[in-house]
């Protein structure tokens, strides 16, 4: 609605002013396909990372690559919002700024190596926080796992999709259901058009731009999160751990 909108652009532009002047050190971009075990589709996943001087790194996931991110090297962050347009590069740079902020999590849970568990506990843990907020969900952004655990919870499912490999929908219908969305509408720039339609709770399970979704979490722009930061649960061998956030509730 059109209060989180203006709570979203208030945050975005604090932590624009906040690190306007730390300049790009380093900047690089990781492409790889992969097909997860019983997974449903080859993805192609690019990861945009970048790093400031003041030591900040950010990470943006985009199914795109950014053909000019070689050209934000040195340059400080205004001037990365001022110049550029591509949206990789914009989110991966905010997202650095955001990890100043050093948000504490309600929960941290460490998933374990084996990719079959890890994606099972990941669906539990992201079904957990959408179903205290509602019965009913839009899911943005297809994952199988998701899916097949919120409907064995008996919630009424609405998969919307921009993927035409997929028989799901396209359009959202905004309601008052929990949208419960990928991390991939904060590197894309369709979070804005969520937040000023949607009238029910907004819940992020986010990949792309943790740092910048545990903010925006905090600040109760949306209503929930379930972060997951690089080198992520499907990183051959990495360690990887999902946090969990809420809104700062006021003092009693």
């Amino acid at each position: 609605m059109k209060r989180r909108w203006k709570l979203y652009s208030r945050v975005v532009r604090e932590l624009i002013a906040e690190g306007k002047n730390d300049r790009v050190a380093a900047a690089l971009a990781l492409e790889g396909y992969r097909r997860p075990p019983g997974g449903d589709r080859v993805h192609d996943d690019i990861v945009t990372l970048i790093k400031t001087e003041r030591g900040l790194e950010g990470a943006s996931l985009h199914p795109e690559k950014c053909l000019r991110l070689r050209e934000i090297l040195g340059l400080k962050l205004k001037e990365v919002w001022r110049r550029f347009q591509e949206p990789q590069a914009r989110s991966a740079a905010l997202d650095a700024v955001a990890s100043a902020e050093n948000v504490e999590p309600e929960e941290e849970i460490s998933l374990p190596r084996d990719y079959g568990r890890a994606v099972t506990l990941r669906a539990k843990i992201v079904a957990d926080t959408a179903e205290k907020l509602g019965d009913e969900v839009i899911l943005v952004g297809y994952s199988a796992h998701i899916a097949r655990e919120l409907r064995d919870r008996g919630i009424l499912l609405q998969i919307v999709d921009e993927d035409p490999r997929l028989r799901v929908e396209r359009n959202i219908k905004f309601g008052e259901s929990v949208l419960l969305s990928t991390g991939m509408v904060l590197s894309n720039g369709s979070v804005r058009r969520f937040l000023a339609s949607h009238k029910g709770p907004v819940v992020l399970y986010s990949q792309s731009c943790p740092h910048l979704t545990a903010v925006l979490t905090r600040q109760g722009v949306v209503d929930a999160a379930v972060v997951e930061e690089f080198p992520y649960h499907f990183s051959p061998g990495g360690e990887c751990k999902l946090r969990v956030y809420e809104p700062e509730r006021p003092a009693r």
